[in-house]
C-alpha cells in the first residue's frame, strides 16, 4: 500500500518487485509536487491453539510486501507472532496487479507460483493465531482500477476482472481485501467494487481503503472519487481506512491531520494512522516518542482510534533487515501494551514450514547457487516448536 513510488524506494535492491519500484518512483517525480501543493485454498493447517488476549481496537497493521531479500530467500512474517509483546492484528499481503488481458500477479509472479509457498502456509499460520490475513490490490502500478478493468462500464467486463479478484480471495482464505487505489477511478466504479466484495463474502470479511490522508480532508487525492462521498454512500460496508499520513499527504507530528479528518465526518475508530516503518521507504518518518505522544493526545480527545498501519514489514525500524519485528513490538507498547498475541507450533507445522520454504528457494533451481546459500539462511522452524 504506499501512496505512489515511496512505500518502495529501496525495491531496486531486491529482485521481488523490481520493475514496479522504478515505476513507483517514475511516477512519483511526475505526480507528487503538484498534489502537494494542492493538499497544505488450500486446506487448513491443523489447529495450532493461538489466542488473542484484546479486542481488535485499536487494530495493528502491517504491509508485507517484500517477501524476499536480495537473495531471493523468503522472508518470514511469523516472527510477528513468535516474538513477545507485539500485537498484531492484520498482516495485509500485497501487492496483487490486475491487468487487462491477462492473470492476476502477486508482484512479479501469479499468486500460485511456487515462489511464494512460504508466503501461503506461514500466513495460514498467522491467521490459526488469531491474526487477519487480507490482500492488497492496486498501488502505484497501473491497470487495477481502469476502464478496462474493475473500473470498466461494461458489465461483463467488471465480472471478468472482478472474478479474478474474487477466486484470488477464495483460494487463499483471504479475509479481506484493501483497495489501494492510486489512480483514478469513478464514483459508481468504486461503490460497485465496495458493495460487490461486501455482498460477496461473510460478515467477517473486511473491505478496506488506502488513501492518502489528505483524500480523507477532501485535499489532495490520488483517486480520483471523493472519500467523503464513498463513505456517505457505503460506509457501513467499508471496515477501515489506512491512511497514508506520510509523503507529505498527512503528518503525525501534530494532531492537525487526524483532527481534520474526523472534522471531516469520518469517525476516528475508522482511521488507522499510516506510517513509514523506516526513514528508508519514504519522507515523514515519525520518531517512536513523538508518535507515542501524539497517540496518546488523540486517545484522550476521541477515546477509541482506529489504529497503526506500517509500511512496511522487511526493513522496519529500529531493527532494520536483520530484526524487522522490533517496530511492531515499539507500536504495540504505544497503542496496545496489554494485548498480545501466542503462537504454538507442533513439528507436523514445523516440517510444513520448512517443506515451503524449499520449494520457494527452489523456484529459482535447485542447482542455483542461490538455492544452496538459502539453506545456511534458513530460518529453524524446528526451534520454534512448543506443542
Amino acid at each position: 500500500m504506499l501512496l505512489l513510488c515511496f512505500r518502495c524506494i529501496l525495491f531496486h535492491y531486491f529482485k521481488t518487485s523490481r520493475q514496479e519500484a522504478t515505476m513507483r518512483t517514475l511516477f512519483h517525480n511526475l505526480v507528487f509536487a503538484s498534489l502537494a501543493a494542492l493538499s497544505l485454498a488450500s486446506p487448513a493447517l491443523e489447529k495450532s491453539v493461538a489466542v488473542r488476549q484484546a479486542d481488535d481496537l485499536p487494530r495493528l497493521v502491517i504491509y508485507y510486501q517484500t517477501t524476499h531479500d536480495r537473495s531471493n530467500n523468503p522472508i518470514s512474517m511469523l516472527p510477528l507472532v513468535t516474538e513477545q509483546n507485539i500485537a498484531l492484528t492484520h498482516l495485509v499481503v500485497c501487492s496483487f496487479h490486475i491487468q487487462a488481458d491477462y492473470i492476476v500477479h502477486l508482484n512479479d509472479f501469479p499468486p500460485d507460483d511456487a515462489h511464494f509457498s512460504t508466503v501461503w502456509e506461514e500466513a495460514r499460520l498467522m491467521q490459526e493465531a488469531g491474526v487477519k490475513v487480507i490482500g492488497m490490490v492496486g498501488g502505484a502500478a497501473p491497470g487495477s482500477f481502469t476502464t478496462r478493468t474493475l473500473d470498466s462500464p461494461d458489465a461483463a467486463t467488471f465480472e471478468h476482472y472482478y472474478g479474478q479478484l474474487r477466486d484470488i480471495i477464495i483460494q487463499y482464505n483471504l479475509q479481506g481485501m484493501d483497495l489501494d487505489v492510486e489512480q483514478s477511478m469513478s464514483q459508481s466504479g468504486i461503490r460497485r467494487l465496495v458493495e460487490r466484495l461486501h455482498a460477496d463474502f461473510d460478515e467477517d470479511f473486511e473491505v478496506t481503503l488506502a488513501p492518502v490522508a489528505s483524500a480523507l480532508r477532501n485535499g489532495a487525492n490520488l483517486s480520483g472519487f471523493n472519500y467523503r462521498t464513498l463513505e456517505t454512500e457505503a460506509g457501513d460496508k467499508i471496515a477501515f481506512h489506512n491512511a497514508q499520513f506520510y509523503n507529505g499527504f498527512g503528518s503525525m507530528s501534530s494532531t492537525a491531520t487526524f483532527d481534520a479528518i474526523v472534522a471531516n465526518g469520518f469517525r476516528a475508530d475508522k482511521v488507522v494512522i499510516g506510517q513509514l516503518t523506516t526513514p528508508s521507504n519514504g519522507f515523514g518518518f515519525v520518531p517512536f516518542d513523538t508518535l507515542r505522544r501524539v497517540i496518546n493526545s488523540l486517545q484522550a480527545t476521541y477515546g477509541q482510534i482506529g489504529g497503526v498501519m506500517g509500511w512496511e514489514y522487511f526493513n522496519s525500524q529500529p531493527g532494520d533487515l536483520a530484526r524487522p519485528w522490533e517496530w511492531a513490538q515499539q507500536i504495540t507498547s504505544i497503542l496496545r501494551p496489554q494485548a498480545s498475541v501466542n503462537l504454538r507450533i507442533t513439528k507436523e507445522v514445523a516440517d510444513r514450514l520448512s517443506a515451503a520454504w524449499d520449494r520457494s528457494v527452489a523456484a529459482n533451481g535447485e542447482d542455483s547457487a542461490e538455492f544452496h546459500a538459502s539453506q545456511s539462511t534458513k530460518p529453524d522452524y524446528h526451534s520454534w516448536i512448543n506443542a
